[in-house]
């Protein structure tokens, strides 16, 4: 498996051909993945080819996002097929990287190791600091596609989408399972911030509409 040298065909490409209103799952979401993915790795101390595996997932997970928005984990598994034997991959070496690929679709549903490893480095910055910038990042991008009208609405999917989620590694569970509680501690006082000020505006436009009648 010549990992390095898919590494940068891979990084190369998503980096001039990804779409430009693409503002989060961009060439930098999957350096930062990759990094994520490296370090839960050497803490639960996957290496050899286990490693190399996990790794190539890791750098295809989102090359669907080439072609299409929805369902694109299904085109990152039929870019791994169509590049993985130009860079010395086997048929089986490349099912279980489009495996792994397919446990990274929402809901996550890891079931290995491996798999554990990868969901978790996907969505790690949900518990770091880093968290309010690459959500923004996240909700520009659904704007730009119009999947989402609102920043109210974003505010509560991801309310919903914390409320649900769990690390499944010991690194992420032990380091970051604190901070994206705190995370959604204060999503949950914007939801309700902004509860109370439609009620408020509710009501004096009822107000208004009474005085009118009157």
């Amino acid at each position: 498996m010549q990992f390095d040298k898919l590494k940068s065909f891979v990084l190369d490409k998503l980096g001039k051909e990804i779409p430009k209103n693409l503002t989060y799952h961009n060439v930098q979401h999957t350096k930062d993945v990759l990094q994520n993915a490296g370090n839960i790795a050497g803490f639960e101390e996957v290496s050899g080819d286990a490693l190399t595996i996990l790794l190539t997932a890791t750098l295809l997970h989102d090359t669907g996002f080439l072609e299409t928005y929805k369902e694109h984990e299904l085109l990152s598994c039929d870019f791994a097929r169509e590049h993985l034997p130009n860079f010395g991959y086997t048929e089986s070496q490349i099912n279980q990287v489009c495996d792994l690929i397919m446990t990274t679709k929402i809901p996550q549903g890891a079931t290995d190791k491996l798999g554990q490893i990868l969901c978790d480095a996907d969505l790690l910055y949900l518990g770091t600091d880093q968290y309010k910038k690459k959500s923004q990042l996240l909700y520009k991008e659904l704007r730009n596609l119009k999947l989402i009208n609102t920043y109210d609405e974003w505010v509560q999917y991801q309310v919903n989408f914390i409320e649900k989620h769990t690390y499944y590694t010991k690194l992420a569970t032990g380091a970051y399972a604190h901070k994206k509680m705190q995370n959604l501690s204060l999503l949950q006082a914007q939801a309700r911030d902004e509860k109370k000020r439609k009620h408020i505006h509710f009501d004096m436009d009822l107000i208004q509409d009474l005085v009118f009648i009157v």
